[in-house]
């Protein structure tokens, strides 16, 4: 198929110049990246539901795959030339590098949150599906049964290949799973520049806010200046608040942020809206949070193309509600809601932690807007960026710091996550458009944009290779996959000080009672030791 029959970009994203490279279109990297988020939900619904919903719901979710192939966009693919072929392998180097100092894999020294996800792979390892406090070492015989209340899916295929392996494997695989997210994440980004950047893949590992800029801002005014070079503290929490950057995302919250990647790329490259509800049902059970924020992306880009209307017009405002639902109104969008979003609600929301509640910092508030917010996409307004799509942007990033539930901002932070994406391709065109002689100050404000926020993903992989050389045994990655296995349930907090944020505490709300199948007795796993 030649090039120019490649689906243009949706109208919420810039023309891009033409492209030198050739090459065909196919839809092969939406369909995996569909599937991608759909394996997931899969293994949750055969291993964590009984068979009389399970079964009906796996036919029907499988039966919308062939629909959604077929109304999925045909992406640019690069030609088989030597060039491409060594572009693209560097650009595979340079990710699994990049994914390799996260610790995921157990291969190198890894965060301490990684403790707490560890025990979690650990107990869907070894324990049956669904996951229960019953049997795990630590709890007493006595106690309620709890069930595991959390946003699973992200380990369920490596673990599932880790039930007929081992545990060791099984950290293999993860790794092989999340560098599989991040392969389709940036193909999906990278195809509407119909070439193989590799300055794409720079930008996208080091892309952040300017954190640096709001430490030193604090510093000031602060009586307890933060160290810039403090190996042991984690540098993006100065203000409280935080917009992670994507080397953050990776190495922190992976379980949440590829899956979520993976989705708004599909979103960036205009999937239709009769299936956008079924691809963002998918994403409950991976990426709770960073969902509610990828519901919000799609309703207002369909939103956008709905007021732009048939004359392509963006200025007009005018909503006719009927013609606005009429596009959404399909099966797939209806098996997405009822078949895949319903029973993930049913289980999510009985997680415990959605009765606490955070704080709100005044004083770092305005420092926080200007480092993670204004100045980021300063260069974008500058550069002619002001469509609704940037003002929603901008609106939403400014807002979101006012939500707060859990015992942490963790709205802030995981909500964000497609936002900063959608912002830092945003980046991406600016700085592919900024290439005539006349454009050298908007370029230089773009470099020096991004020069200033890459401190904050340097530092992060600093830190992981100053503490690697500290701490070279990466067996003790493992070892946190073995131990703490009641603290998950809410047993013996004061060991390990582990917030109550993984459970349902109660067995009698609607998803243990109604929905979820019966454990089998014993550990039900039969894995091999690692």
């Amino acid at each position: 198929m030649p090039d120019a029959t490649i689906r243009a970009v949706p109208h919420h994203l810039p023309h891009l110049p033409p492209a030198p490279s050739s090459g065909r279109s196919s839809r092969l990297g939406p369909f995996l990246a569909l599937l991608y988020l759909y394996i997931p939900f899969l293994l949750f619904a055969i291993g964590w539901m009984r068979p009389v919903f399970s079964v009906p719901i796996v036919v029907l979710t499988a039966l919308c795959l062939p629909h959604c192939h077929r109304v999925l966009p045909a992406l640019w693919v690069p030609e088989c030339t030597r060039r491409n072929l060594l572009v693209a392998l560097l650009c595979a180097a340079l990710l699994a590098v990049w994914l390799y100092g996260s610790g995921i894999g157990g291969f190198v020294w890894a965060n301490h949150d990684h403790l707490h996800r560890n025990t979690i792979f650990g107990l869907l390892v070894e324990r049956p599906w669904p996951v229960t406090s019953a049997g795990v070492e630590g709890v007493p015989q006595d106690a309620p049964t709890r069930l595991l209340c959390y946003y699973v899916g992200f380990w369920l295929p490596a673990a599932a290949v880790a039930k007929a392996t081992s545990l060791r494997i099984g950290f293999f695989a993860q790794w092989v799973w999340e560098y599989a997210g991040i392969l389709l994440a940036c193909y999906l980004l990278f195809a509407r520049f119909r070439r193989i950047p590799v300055w794409a893949v720079l930008v996208f590992i080091l892309y952040s806010g300017a954190d640096s800029l709001g430490v030193a801002l604090k510093n000031m005014l602060s009586a307890h200046p933060i160290p810039f070079w403090d190996w042991e503290s984690h540098f993006e929490n100065w203000a409280i608040y935080q917009y992670s950057a994507m080397t953050t995302q990776l190495y922190w919250v992976y379980n949440q942020a590829i899956p979520v990647w993976v989705a708004t790329a599909l979103l960036l490259d205009g999937i239709p809206d009769r299936i956008v509800l079924f691809v963002a049902a998918c994403l409950m059970v991976s990426s709770t949070l960073p969902f509610v924020g990828f519901c919000a992306l799609a309703a207002f880009f369909a939103l956008d193309r709905h007021l732009a209307g048939a004359s392509g017009k963006p200025g007009t405002w005018r909503l006719h509600l009927g013609q606005f639902v009429r596009p959404f109104v399909s099966v797939p969008n209806a098996v997405g809601v009822l078949c895949i979003g319903l029973p993930s609600f049913l289980f999510l929301k009985g997680n415990s932690a959605g009765a606490a509640r955070c704080l709100f910092w005044w004083w770092t508030y305005p420092f926080f807007l200007l480092a993670e917010v204004v100045l980021p996409m300063l260069p974008l307004w500058l550069g002619g960026r002001r469509d609704r799509a940037f003002w929603f942007v901008f609106l939403s990033l400014l807002a979101l710091p006012f939500f707060k539930i859990g015992p942490s901002v963790d709205i802030c932070m995981r909500v964000s996550i497609p936002f900063l994406v959608v912002v830092m391709v945003w980046t991406m065109d600016a700085l592919l458009a900024a290439r005539r002689p006349g454009d050298r100050l908007p370029r230089a404000l773009l470099l020096a944009v991004l020069a200033l926020g890459a401190f904050t993903p340097l530092h992060e992989i600093s830190r992981t290779v100053v503490n690697v050389r500290r701490h070279p045994d990466a067996d003790a990655y493992y070892a946190g996959a073995n131990t703490g296995r009641d603290q998950i349930f809410g047993y013996r907090l004061e060991d390990g000080n582990v917030p109550v944020v993984y459970i349902n505490p109660s067995p009698d709300s609607f998803f243990p009672r109604v929905l979820a199948r019966r454990p089998a007795n014993g550990n039900g796993a039969g894995t091999r030791a690692p």
